[in-house]
């Protein structure tokens, strides 16, 4: 049985509460979705706390935003920017440095984030590090313990 949504009255029934005396045309669900407009945010930067950037202090976006426009998908289409290389989307550090200065965050919380988010990343690297020593113990200990069985299995029957 297939559980589809139905609006009905302002409000969402589940179709086990709808009329099944309905024929399968009147009942079946449409597979196409389409929009008519689209809204953007804009919202503010400030400091983040994820560890991904090479050095710096890392940014994200704020919980709130400052600016919202809503417009028609097709214009929007029409007019939308072209998509950025990979290697366009990375922000320097002197640039997100500037950033943070421009809105008002004091230079000792850039410095922590940046100091914190150099520590995450040590602790990151030494994780891994510590993984793949294991995994290659793991790998040379299976490669030892299968030795004697080569050995036995090459051996020709005489």
């Amino acid at each position: 049985m297939s559980c589809s949504i139905l609006r009905k009255n302002s409000q969402f029934v589940d179709d086990s509460e709808v009329n099944h005396s309905l024929t399968e045309s009147e009942t079946s669900v449409s597979s196409s979705v389409s929009f008519e407009n689209i809204t953007i945010r804009e919202y503010s930067v400030t400091i983040g706390d994820n560890p991904s950037c090479s050095s710096g202090a890392p940014i994200s976006i704020d919980w709130y935003y400052s600016k919202e426009v809503t417009l028609p998908l097709n214009s929007y289409e029409a007019s939308k920017p072209a998509t950025r290389e990979r290697s366009k989307l990375k922000i320097p550090r002197d640039l997100r440095h500037k950033m943070l200065t421009q809105r008002d965050i004091p230079f000792t919380k850039i410095v922590q984030a940046s100091q914190e988010a150099s520590q995450e990343r040590e602790r990151r690297a030494r994780s891994g590090d510590r993984f793949y020593r294991r995994t290659q113990t793991k790998k040379k200990i299976v490669a030892i313990l299968a030795f004697p069985l080569i050995i036995l299995c090459s051996k020709k029957k005489e």
